[in-house]
């Protein structure tokens, strides 16, 4: 963007070279009431494929030091320079009993 609005070309990579980008729609902070209560604090990830199309992709989220809480989705194919928004609704931050 920065190369579009300055005229500068720092940071511009040539389409061939753009990488597929992962942005998550995520809570700054959350809490155990609200996890508890069915309220995520990742509501959607959103994958950019960038100059390739995307196939046979799998999302993983996962918390460090928490092994068994990784969460995992199967991604549909997405064609170059197109994004998907993804449900990720259904990840739960494990609460301790």
């Amino acid at each position: 963007m920065r190369a579009m609005t300055d005229g500068s070309n720092e940071g511009w990579m040539p389409d061939a070279a753009r990488a597929p980008e992962l942005v998550l729609d995520a809570s700054a902070t959350t809490a155990a009431s609200l996890e508890l209560n069915g309220v995520p604090c990742v509501r959607v990830a959103v994958v950019h494929a960038g100059s390739a199309r995307l196939h046979g992709c799998i999302l993983r989220i996962t918390i460090d030091g928490l092994a068994d809480a990784a969460y995992e989705r199967g991604v549909e194919s997405i064609a170059a320079r197109q994004s998907l928004a993804i449900d990720v609704s259904d990840f739960m931050i494990p609460m301790s009993v």
